[in-house]
């Protein structure tokens, strides 16, 4: 009987393959590993390939590319044999495991889903000149990349990357095949977010500005919030709150305080104050565990403006020491009607690359400071 160690065993596919093993007479699945260990399995689960301490005679592997490298000197150094399925690995990477195969079997497979399959063929389509990325958001570079290097033009969902390092990556295909990349970050999009830019002169010298996004998404525990490859608050909404922050401030951030919660290694919930160059403040908060009011307080010497769904500008009022002015810009279209104009018009000044790269960079402050 072959025994197996499932690497990634609580992800969709190792999921998948351990229902099938359950019904192999010559095979066992003896362990698994994976990050996040509370899934109930029929084999002990280690949150790292190092801890293992079960046998096995191989390896098959559908992890993340984050957790590849290790993986792979395990292997080589219990001369085990590895089938490697996990998909987005590095140059690097892919010439690790070829090195890797010289000591030990390493298997190297081809993405075995018909809809990556497709995706691949629709990128050799001549007729197609753009597309929208919505996959898993660890798999986003591999896909911006893969269609850029096949002359597509790319809008790819809100967070660009799950690390601010990959769009320097991505910037350099963009040059390379003269290509365009431009993150949805729908904030930006919408003509109430313009104006609302431009009445910030009515409040004077800007103070402060707060930002919240809140629900509680518990009741689905089993969606791509609670995966812990690209889940949680900072990876979910973060990007809403100090995208919308960092968007109105022209200054750097010159320090960060920030505090998190998590659950089962997911970041449930944060709080972050970024203390900008220019002595303005922003305050941010974002949950998956709880609701809250969704709104922005923006202060100034002279006034504030009270933003509700600060995420899609509709409307806004502005409290003036003697006056107070509402002001409305219904969505035309809806709220992703500029973001596909801008595609169309290749047009990347409202929202560029580097403002995807700080704003990751931000989010990556934040989470370090909470340790």
């Amino acid at each position: 009987m072959i025994k197996i160690m499932m690497h990634g065993c609580n992800g969709k596919m190792g999921r998948m393959i351990t229902e099938i093993v359950k019904n192999d007479e010559n095979a066992v699945i003896t362990a698994g590993v994976d990050t996040y260990t509370e899934t109930p399995n029929d084999y002990p689960v280690f949150d790292s390939v190092e801890k293992c301490t079960e046998d096995a005679d191989v390896v098959i592997d559908f992890s993340n590319a984050g957790a590849v490298d290790s993986l792979l000197d395990y292997c080589v150094d219990k001369k085990l044999p590895v089938v490697l399925c996990t998909t987005g690995l590095s140059e690097e990477q892919l010439a690790k495991a070829e090195k890797a195969a010289e000591k030990t079997a390493v298997l190297k497979s081809a993405n075995m889903s018909l809809g990556i399959n497709l995706l691949l063929k629709l990128l050799k389509d001549d007729d197609i000149e753009a597309v929208y990325i919505a996959v898993p958001h660890y798999e986003h570079k591999k896909w911006i990349i893969e269609a850029i290097k096949h002359h597509k033009a790319v809008l790819c969902e809100k967070p660009l990357v799950l690390k601010s390092e990959d769009i320097d990556e991505i910037n350099q295909y963009v040059k390379e095949y003269q290509g365009y990349c431009l993150e949805a970050f729908k904030t930006k999009f919408n003509n109430g977010f313009n104006h609302l830019k431009e009445d910030l002169k009515l409040i004077g010298k800007l103070k402060s500005i707060e930002a919240n996004f809140c629900f509680d998404g518990t009741d689905k525990k089993d969606s791509y919030l609670f995966d812990p490859k690209q889940g949680g608050a900072l990876n979910d909404v973060g990007s809403y709150v100090v995208g919308f922050v960092l968007a109105l401030v022209d200054a750097p951030v010159e320090s960060v305080e920030s505090h998190i919660e998590k659950e089962n290694e997911i970041e449930m919930n944060f709080k972050a104050t970024l203390n900008f160059k220019n002595e303005v403040q922003g305050k941010v908060e974002g949950s998956i565990n709880y609701n809250k009011e969704r709104y922005a307080l923006i202060k100034g010497e002279k006034g504030e403006i009270y933003v509700p769904m600060f995420n899609r500008v509709v409307e806004y009022t502005i409290h003036l020491e003697n006056e107070v002015m509402q002001k409305t810009y219904p969505i035309e279209g809806d709220d992703m009607t500029l973001e596909i104009q801008a595609l169309i018009n290749h047009n990347q000044s409202t929202h560029t690359l580097q403002d995807s790269k700080k704003l990751q960079e931000t989010i990556e402050r934040i989470r370090e400071e909470a340790k």
